[in-house]
């Protein structure tokens, strides 16, 4: 990749706050992408979310080996994906927040 590492400048380039993520891509696979986002502790911790036509058992294994938030199987699982991206992007309600504040 040639200039700028996209996540040096956070105001042009801030981080996401989900990825959602395919296991078959045009030049490797969805487990190589959580790899690589493992190598970087800032990448690491943004939630991922796997929506793949992949059944493969040991690939959903991987996946959550690798912390994937979930792992759902296209086609059937469009609503399910909705949920989970709610879910994982929805604020904690005002009594867990200032919990986890004060402890």
């Amino acid at each position: 990749m040639e200039g700028e590492w996209p996540f040096d400048n956070r105001q042009r380039h801030p981080l996401p706050g989900l990825i959602v993520l395919d296991h078959w891509l045009l030049d490797g696979t969805g487990l190589e992408i959580l790899e690589w986002l493992q190598d970087f502790r800032e990448l690491a911790s943004i939630p991922v979310v796997v929506f793949t036509a992949c059944l493969e058992k040991n690939v959903e294994k991987r996946a959550r080996e690798l912390g994937v938030q979930d792992y759902l199987v296209k086609p059937d699982g469009y609503e399910d994906l909705a949920i989970a991206i709610e879910r994982i992007l929805r604020p904690p309600p005002a009594e867990e927040a200032e919990d986890s504040k004060a402890g």
